[in-house]
């Protein structure tokens, strides 16, 4: 095995500039210094040291349909996470955005609703705002904040409780969206959220 550099004794590693290749030669460790993957390895006392640069090859080579899919995708988890606007309605804009991108064909697209897993993520939703729009989760989480208390710990670990009792019955998209947060508490009521 090679020993690594010691700088004491003068050996030395320096990373090469993007996109170009040099030789950096100490009295004692030679290294050959190379910026093209995301690994470091030692061999026979050469370092060559691997990065991914911006102006990298394979991001030249990368097809722009995939550079397409990838911009879509993070405009998609920045709405989602953001909330501005509905979920269903980000993941709806989402596909077809990929369709008129021409990603994936309208039969692809539409070959998703064929999957129980997105009627049942509907049906969740559906049931959970009925059942937010009639009070019951009203009634429910106001019995949860009476067992919890005022303590932030104590709600948490109350609301933790009863999500993952309610998951076990049902999809865990549904456990979430039929309690009704606090945070859509206080945008009723006009007031600061703070946790």
């Amino acid at each position: 095995m090679v020993p690594a550099p010691d700088r004491r004794r003068g050996d030395s590693c320096r990373v090469a500039p993007v996109s170009h290749q040099y030789s950096h030669t100490s009295s004692r460790f030679p290294a050959r210094i190379q910026t093209n993957a995301a690994v470091y390895r030692l061999q026979r006392r050469q370092i060559h040291v691997h990065l991914l640069p911006s102006g990298s090859p394979l991001l030249r080579r990368m097809d722009p349909q995939l550079l397409i899919v990838f911009a879509i995708l993070g405009l998609t988890v920045t709405l989602i996470v953001t909330e501005a606007f509905r979920i269903d309605v980000v993941a709806i804009l989402a596909m077809l955005s990929l369709v008129w991108a021409g990603s994936i064909t309208p039969e692809q697209a539409r070959s998703g609703f064929s999957s129980n897993a997105v009627f049942a993520i509907i049906a969740v939703m559906i049931m959970g705002r009925g059942l937010y729009k009639s009070g019951i989760t009203e009634r429910i989480a106001n019995f949860i904040l009476q067992i919890a208390g005022a303590g932030r710990r104590q709600i948490i670990s109350t609301v933790s409780v009863t999500v993952g009792l309610m998951s076990g019955l049902m999809q865990n998209l549904g456990g979430r969206r039929s309690l009704p947060s606090r945070h859509d508490r206080h945008l009723e009521a006009g007031t600061d959220f703070h946790l």
